[in-house]
């Protein structure tokens, strides 16, 4: 392929050009770093590889929300460009001479040599990179601090520091491997300055348990926590470079691994235990190939007639989950999710509801400990809803209910979603029972949606065999 090739003249002025444009604003204006990121974007679709600029809107917005957080993640499919991207990245902040602690000085590491010899090859299709060094494994950019790109090792994961890491193919490293031990060792170089002139990045394919299936939950998390987007996903449908042959060729090369085609390429983490809410028995409105005739047009149909409730602290709020429970037919739709602040917005929220949704809230007055100060403050407001405290039996039948019911979810409910997407076995126990976790929020609440059932839905009976137990016990163990 024949790339116009800049001259070292060009490439000289670029660079001075580029930093002097970068430090004519505030330097962590999000806006403007941007604006830099665009310039040199721009520059390497003159001189650069075409597959370093090949680029859609959604790419774009994933180097957007990687330029603009401290800390972020691109989960992606297998052959979804992570490294063309990390390595397109990369040389800019060391361009720019981006950071405060340690300007323009960016870190690469990896587990295995094998992503690593990738990197190497994008950065040399890339014409502000000069020099690639195999021994240190020192990467030189034009008039640039170098770029330090190699697999962890201990020799290499004390005694440095940087403003930039990258993180790459995290996704198939476990919490127990020596190689994580260094990871963390290697995190300590981006300790020092103030999280505008830092930047963390992860990139990887997960695997459900791995160091980066969990970097990437917490930031999830914490972006939803906080109304920001953290993590850009890209299954294999979202890039147009891989064709639905490729990935039918792979279902049948193994078809006696069904977590193989879920994980690698459609960015779905499976336990090895299994999901507790199965995938076929819930959807998301308006999403979902299997009932393309539920849509949002047809979740308006039914009308808001239970409501649940979370209590939590001041960081996620208190989570109500809101929707419709057709009992007879095994179906559950939620609409809405809401978060608030304080009882008595809770209180005044409930009372204009009064004789049209039914609320229960977790916990009872005095008595079910963290929860007792929240509904001790309704009871004393009066507020007509219904207080439910969970004991074991009670518990389990309502999260039973949810999972032998057909669930409907309205695609703005993110915690929900997330809770049924991650939702796993408790290993440790006899029977089928949920792994409890502190943020199944949107679980929570959804099991006090279902206490008291209203209506029909119109949609194709579901139903299916029971798999819970505590479905199938007689009502008087729940009085």
């Amino acid at each position: 392929m024949s790339l116009r090739k800049p001259s070292l003249k060009q490439l000289h002025s670029f660079k001075e050009d580029l930093v002097d444009f970068y430090n004519e604003q505030p330097k962590y204006d999000m806006d403007h770093l941007f604006d830099c990121f665009t310039i040199y974007f721009n520059f390497l679709k003159i001189f650069g590889h075409p597959k370093l600029t090949l680029c859609n809107a959604n790419q774009m917005a994933a180097y957007k929300m990687a330029l603009v957080n401290y800390e972020s993640f691109w989960w992606r499919t297998r052959r979804g460009g992570k490294t063309i991207g990390m390595s397109v990245l990369e040389v800019f902040y060391s361009l720019i001479e981006f950071g405060d602690a340690y300007p323009g000085q960016v870190v690469h590491r990896c587990p295995s040599g094998d992503q690593l010899r990738m990197l190497y090859y994008w950065f040399n299709k890339n014409p502000l990179v000069q020099n690639i060094n195999q021994q240190t494994h020192f990467v030189d950019v034009i008039d640039s601090e170098p770029i330090w790109a190699s697999m962890t090792t201990k020799d290499n994961s004390d005694g440095y520091g940087c403003s930039v890491l990258f993180e790459d193919e995290w996704g198939t490293i476990h919490e127990d491997e020596l190689k994580a031990e260094y990871l963390d060792s290697t995190r300590e170089f981006i300790l020092e300055g103030h999280e505008s002139g830092k930047r963390h990045f992860h990139a990887s394919t997960l695997h459900y348990g791995s160091v980066g299936a969990k970097d990437m939950i917490f930031l999830e998390e914490l972006g939803m926590e906080s109304g920001q987007q953290y993590v850009h996903v890209m299954p294999w449908w979202d890039c147009p470079w891989i064709k639905q042959q490729s990935i039918d060729k792979e279902k049948r090369k193994h078809f006696d691994n069904p977590s193989f085609i879920k994980e690698m390429f459609e960015c779905i983490l499976v336990p090895r235990g299994g999901l507790f809410f199965n995938a076929e028995n819930w959807c998301i409105a308006g999403q979902s190939e299997d009932h393309p005739e539920i849509t949002l047009e047809w979740l308006s149909r039914y009308p808001i007639k239970q409501a649940g409730w979370d209590f939590n602290g001041q960081d996620v709020g208190h989570i109500e989950e809101r929707g419709f429970w057709d009992h007879e037919n095994q179906v559950i739709i939620v609409k809405e999710e809401k978060a608030w602040d304080k009882t008595k917005d809770i209180h005044d929220h409930i009372l204009s509801e009064q004789g049209i949704v039914s609320h229960e809230v977790e916990g009872v007055p005095k008595a079910d400990g963290y929860n007792a100060g929240f509904t001790q403050n309704l009871l004393e407001l009066g507020t007509p809803c219904r207080f439910q405290k969970w004991i074991h039996t009670s518990k389990q039948r309502r999260i039973a209910i949810l999972q032998n019911a057909f669930i409907i979810v309205h695609p703005d409910c993110k915690w929900l979603i997330k809770n049924l997407q991650s939702s796993t076995y408790d290993k440790t126990s006899i029977i089928p029972k949920m792994h409890k976790t502190t943020f199944q929020h949107g679980i929570d609440g959804a099991a006090h949606l279902v206490h008291t059932p209203t209506g029909r839905v119109d949609i194709p009976e579901y139903k299916q065999q029971s798999s819970n137990p505590y479905e199938t016990l007689n009502e008087e163990l729940w009085s």
